[in-house]
């Protein structure tokens, strides 16, 4: 029981925190859908990026930001209001 304990405690969080960051540096490198619609892929400045893109920084971090602003929210109040 205590390897089980410990599997569940420091082990898969660490490897879910490896996972999460890993897609994130993916995200960053390789970039995501255009959330306008717009296609990117073919409009490309001289070094090859394109120019209809929107940056990781700061559209995602923002979206991210109120995401877990809003899971935060939800969770103190079901935390302190319906702790049972």
């Amino acid at each position: 029981l205590n390897r089980f304990f410990a599997l569940h405690v420091v082990a898969l969080p660490i490897v879910l925190l490896g996972l999460v960051v890993l897609h994130i540096l993916a995200l960053h490198e390789v970039g995501s859908n255009n959330p306008d619609g717009v296609e990117i892929k073919k409009n490309k400045d001289e070094n090859g990026i394109p120019k209809d893109g929107i940056p990781f920084h700061p559209y995602y971090t923002v979206h991210d930001l109120v995401g877990v602003a809003v899971f935060f929210f939800i969770f103190f109040v079901v935390v302190f209001f319906f702790p049972e």
